[in-house]
């Protein structure tokens, strides 16, 4: 069960950077991205794993 709540993570935190990249938002901190969308810190290593895929 945790691996599945593990890839919803990831996948909402995905969806979350594309939809502010169309929006115009280029953070180039993902620390910076995740206080800015509201991610908890808990997930911050999440967040960064997605900005490391690019």
């Amino acid at each position: 069960m945790i691996k599945f709540w593990i890839q919803v993570n990831r996948f909402a935190i995905g969806l979350i950077r594309r939809y502010a990249e169309s929006k115009g938002d280029s953070s180039c901190s993902y620390i910076k991205f995740a206080e800015t969308w509201c991610i908890p810190s808990d997930l911050y290593e999440n967040v960064k794993e997605e900005f490391n895929r690019y």
